[in-house]
């Protein structure tokens, strides 16, 4: 009986070790200076991180924070705008377009609404401002289509000017020049300073941020689900905002309402690519909708992989995509004669768009060849080890443990909801 439970207590030491050690991610190198490393919060440090462009020149990064201990990781998602481009703007949205229509709908239903009934072109999507739970409504300033529907009732704002200008302003300035506006939680960063928000409780969070230059930049923290994502409190929110470049910055809402969907290049849907710690897509009252007046002009550019970079162990397959994309980033038919290639075969071997890592590990490059020229790169990188069968088998039962405990944590967050809790 006595070896009996030493071994169950020896089993579930590794176990646990296991599960722990599957979800961390091994380091990405950085290659673009799109974040300050050296600003971040405390001592966290970027161990992941990928970057796609959008239809219409928008860019989503994913990035993966941890302390040195790996004992914090937080799973983000970053979008940079250029709203000074003539084809990308920024409009308010709620439920079907109709104020007067107090629903709470998901962010996708209302990105679905705004390109079918208003015929906008929605390549990103995000959670907006506070609202009434009970019902959906919106709680602060909300404004649409040049119309200011609600005060800000002294709660921090994000809007769009009447002349485009992008602004975060506190509750107790006007809302005569506002075309587009949504409520928020609280200020993050003024004129570059952090305004001294405290809030020690860790959850999701959803932020919007205006760099020196006028752009935008909107930041989601997934969160409750240690310990693939911790979440943030909000100076670790504020010192990340800063970090990204923003000098003006306000939290939206966050919570099970963190949401992020966006249209990669060469694609034709909107995708979820934050996990909600729902589970799935919250219902909300308000959301930002990110758009182009980009149209397909059906003439080749360029080509274009659908992901930017290959980070694998050894002896593993991973697919990817090859699309012809059109100036804007749209899909076209690729020309023909081009073909991929390999640069080092020592490292795997190619089976159509499937990259087979080898036992050996390094970096190399994917490359599609058009008339002799390297016209696309896919970075891979192939680090650690292969995982041997008892390893995948404890990966499957983490993963189980995981959708459990997600399952139970689901049920109690949305009887927190019906209580008015967010």
């Amino acid at each position: 009986m006595k070896i009996t439970m030493k071994l169950r207590k020896s089993m579930s030491v590794l176990l646990c070790v296991l599960m722990l050690s599957a979800l961390f991610a091994p380091c990405v190198s950085a290659s673009e200076d799109w974040i300050d490393r050296n600003n971040l919060f405390t001592d966290r440090m970027i161990t992941a991180e990928s970057m796609y462009h959008l239809v219409g020149g928008v860019t989503e990064r994913q990035v993966t924070f941890n302390n040195a201990a790996k004992s914090n990781q937080i799973k983000g998602f970053v979008l940079e705008v250029d709203i000074n481009d003539a084809n990308t703007y920024v409009k308010a949205m709620y439920n079907d377009g109709n104020p007067d229509n107090i629903k709470r709908t998901t962010v996708r239903d209302q990105a679905n609404i705004f390109e079918n009934k208003f015929g906008h072109n929605v390549v990103a999507a995000v959670n907006g401002g506070r609202y009434d739970t009970s019902n959906g409504a919106p709680a602060g300033a909300f404004a649409m289509n040049g119309t200011v529907y609600q005060g800000s009732w002294n709660y921090p704002y994000f809007a769009i000017l009447k002349d485009g200008t992008p602004v975060v302003r506190y509750g107790d300035v006007p809302m005569d020049d506002v075309a587009e506006a949504v409520s928020g939680m609280e200020m993050l960063l003024v004129n570059g300073q952090f305004t001294g928000v405290s809030d020690n409780n860790v959850h999701p969070r959803t932020a919007v941020g205006i760099r020196a230059d006028g752009s935008l930049v909107f930041f989601m923290a997934d969160g409750r689900q240690q310990p693939e994502s911790c979440g943030m409190i909000y100076a670790e929110l504020a010192q990340t905002m800063k970090a990204l470049g923003a000098v003006n910055a306000m939290a939206l809402d966050g919570g099970g309402s963190t949401t992020v969907l966006t249209q990669r290049e060469s694609s034709d849907s909107l995708e979820l690519r934050n996990k909600p710690s729902y589970g799935a897509e919250r219902t909300v009252g308000t959301s930002l909708m990110i758009c182009t007046t980009a149209e397909p002009t059906g003439e080749f550019d360029h080509v274009a992989f659908s992901k930017d970079k290959i980070f694998c162990a050894p002896n593993t397959p991973v697919s990817f995509e090859v699309y012809g994309a059109d100036k804007y980033g749209f899909r076209t038919d690729m020309p023909s004669g081009g073909y991929l290639e390999l640069e080092d075969t020592s490292l795997g071997r190619l089976s159509g768009t499937t990259f087979v890592s080898s036992s050996k590990t390094g970096t190399t490059n994917i490359n599609y060849i058009l008339d002799g020229e390297v016209v696309a790169t896919l970075s891979v990188e192939v680090s650690g080890e292969a995982d041997d069968l008892m390893t995948q088998a404890f990966k499957r039962i983490s993963q189980a443990f995981a959708n459990i405990f997600n399952l139970i944590r689901t049920f109690f967050e949305k009887i927190a909801e019906k209580l008015g809790m967010q």
